[in-house]
């Protein structure tokens, strides 16, 4: 299984792994699957995220990058699943279009509270043993990763962990809150010279 191409995007403060990882998730929307959407800003992510550079996200905002996303097309969202399987990161790379799969681990236990690090899943090895990914947290030159798959599975996303999927909805389908997309005329953006 070919790895998906993910654009790095070192984490800039010390707490905003998954602000690094939803970048990089919408960056390969725009990039692979040719969903037109404008370029976030990791300041302005981190805005709609609530995310603090000392505390990091809280769970509960994961999906709100959502309100940045309304214009795109087609529409992407994220989509936040409690724990997962091995098999839930296989059918989104296996997917048609493939799409990453940011998983948001458990990387430590601190007074009872789970402590995160958030990492965007980008391929598996063909023998089904080796999960590769992309750390925000790490240089350009060490930042793809492989992790043996039942201590991805087992150790690290655990039944807290969550795993983050990029939703693709057509307009006039319905959305994750069961809405429907108008179809709107979208203006066409003026190219830069």
């Amino acid at each position: 299984m070919p790895r998906l191409p993910i654009t790095f995007n070192k984490q800039s403060e010390r707490m905003y792994c998954y602000v690094s990882s939803v970048k990089m998730l919408i960056d390969y929307a725009i990039d692979e699957l040719k969903v037109d959407q404008k370029r976030l800003r990791v300041s302005t992510i981190a805005k709609a995220l609530r995310t603090h550079p000392d505390i990091g996200t809280i769970p509960g905002d994961i999906e709100r990058i959502n309100v940045k996303l309304v214009d795109s097309f087609p529409q992407i969202q994220v989509k936040d699943q409690i724990g997962g399987e091995f098999k839930d990161i296989r059918s989104e790379i296996d997917d048609e279009p493939p799409r990453p799969v940011i998983a948001w681990l458990v990387i430590a236990q601190d007074d009872g509270d789970s402590i995160f690090h958030a990492v965007v899943v980008n391929g598996y090895s063909e023998d089904l043993t080796t999960i590769y990914c992309v750390d925000p947290e790490m240089t350009k030159e060490n930042h793809q990763r492989e992790v043996e798959v039942g201590d991805f599975i087992d150790n690290k996303l655990t039944r807290k962990g969550h795993l983050v999927k990029l939703v693709i909805t057509e307009r006039g389908a319905k959305d994750l809150m069961g809405g429907i997309h108008p179809i709107k005329r979208r203006r066409r953006r003026k190219k830069r010279s």
